[in-house]
């Protein structure tokens, strides 16, 4: 599809290339019918929808081993799979106009509405520290969202109480 990415230092944006390095503060897009996936040198790894823009904040490689991966959801679907890197891995975490996520070994996906609303579902694994966000920083207490639950965070409120994610659709064949 069509993904493009956008250094900090420009306001144009330039066509992607599969398996290009990807730096501090660049921003990744994908556009309609469009999906990417980034990697960090830790083996994090995001997928994104389409219509999705996500800032890259990951660690340089001689930090990875005690630094988290750290990416900004501006807007869209994101969604994460996170190994076990270890005893002494360090959560990844995601910020959105409205929280701050901590992400467990496990999957979860973030989706974040053109009004900064932002969803956080976590699909299997450890718990996500979920917490309100306050000019990219965390605020106020965590909620914390076991496997098949989710909170819903808008701008400039706490978390909400985690509830139940919806069942995944199944195919029949008739």
């Amino acid at each position: 599809g069509n993904v493009q990415v956008r250094k900090p230092t420009t306001d144009a944006w330039a066509a992607a290339l599969r398996g290009m390095d990807l730096f501090r503060t660049w921003r990744v897009g994908s556009l309609e019918k469009s999906s990417a996936d980034v990697r960090f040198v830790d083996s994090t790894a995001m997928h994104m929808r389409e219509n999705t823009v996500v800032i890259i904040y990951g660690p340089s490689v001689a930090r990875t081993q005690t630094f988290a991966a750290v990416a900004e959801l501006e807007k869209g679907s994101l969604e994460t799979r996170l190994a076990q890197l270890g005893s002494k891995s360090v959560p990844q975490r995601v910020l959105t106009p409205s929280s701050v996520a901590s992400l467990s070994p496990g999957e979860a996906l973030i989706v974040v509405d053109d009004k900064g609303t932002s969803w956080v579902g976590n699909h299997a694994g450890g718990k996500i520290a979920v917490h309100a966000a306050s000019k990219k920083k965390p605020r106020g207490n965590p909620v914390s969202v076991a496997s098949g639950m989710g909170s819903k965070v808008d701008v400039g409120k706490l978390p909400g109480k985690p509830r139940p994610l919806p069942p995944s659709p199944t195919l029949s064949s008739g």
